[in-house]
């Protein structure tokens, strides 16, 4: 990931060799993988700083194994919708040397339904403010090969792809501020239970008539072609919310398919946290 600024360039490096060098040949350095360099215009020079921290666990959904039931051990919870008729399924496949996890729904049906995958993010929450980070993006590896519904149906919220954090915000936190543990950490609700959430969708179909942002959403889902992969980066979750208040707590990540017919690859999920540079590395 390339990231271009007026008094820098700035590259992420997810995987593979990756070689910096300034503008005047003087300095250089190699990038390791999940690590971050920076080339300085005016000085010049390179830097080399930290990287990303991906704070999910088993982002490639590798203990799901095979099949649709639970088992333990396993750091995701994947299920459908309990009133769906007929069901979906989730599975991992084998596909071109890659093994993603498959949502799938198909037969014609022309009824709701939805199919997830979530992650809670510990007993208390990931509380930000205490992890002094900079920067904290969603970052999701997919392919939607298949969707009846165009845009993402008529309430704007039944996309084949869907993304879910569910978080806490400095409102409610000064509204429980009485409800500590004996460490003095607040209690954290569970997900689902007055968390707050926000959305973003990815669809294949377009309909003129049908919205392409739900109501509860800050941004339009976003049309891409179908049987592409693609990765997704959200912007920044520390500042995307304003002028509304930032996350302070997030509680849960998911990811799901909905609608009527879908059939969605995804895999490398993580949420990724830099934190702030003290100094030079």
């Amino acid at each position: 990931t390339i990231e271009g600024a007026t008094e820098e360039l700035r590259l992420f490096n997810h995987s593979g060799l990756v070689w910096l060098e300034s503008a005047d040949g003087r300095q250089s350095g190699n990038v390791p993988v999940g690590g971050q360099g920076a080339v300085l215009y005016e000085e010049p020079r390179v830097e080399m700083r930290p990287g990303y921290r991906n704070l999910l666990l088993d982002e490639s959904f590798s203990s799901l194994g095979n099949g649709s039931g639970a088992a333990e051990g396993r750091v995701w919870a994947c299920d459908h919708d309990p009133g769906d008729n007929p069901p979906g399924t989730h599975e991992i496949v084998s596909e071109f040397g890659l093994q993603p996890l498959r949502f799938l729904r198909d037969g014609g049906v022309t009824t709701h339904g939805r199919n997830f995958c979530a992650q809670n993010i510990g007993q208390n929450g990931l509380n930000l403010k205490a992890q002094n980070y900079e920067y904290l993006a969603l970052r999701v590896t997919f392919s939607v090969d298949h969707a009846s519904l165009g845009n993402c149906g008529t309430e704007g919220s039944e996309c084949p792809l869907m993304l879910r954090m569910d978080y806490l915000d400095q409102t409610y936190l000064d509204s429980t501020a009485g409800q500590q543990v004996d460490d003095g950490v607040v209690r954290v609700v569970p997900p689902g239970g007055d968390a707050i959430s926000w959305f973003h969708g990815f669809y294949i179909k377009v309909r003129e008539d049908w919205p392409v942002r739900c109501s509860s959403c800050l941004q339009d889902h976003e049309l891409i072609n179908e049987k592409s992969w693609y990765v997704y980066e959200s912007p920044n979750l520390l500042t995307l919310f304003a002028p509304e208040p930032s996350p302070e707590t997030i509680v849960s990540i998911w990811v799901y398919a909905s609608g009527h017919e879908y059939d969605v690859r995804i895999r490398d999920v993580a949420l990724l946290a830099v934190p702030q540079l003290t100094e030079d590395l």
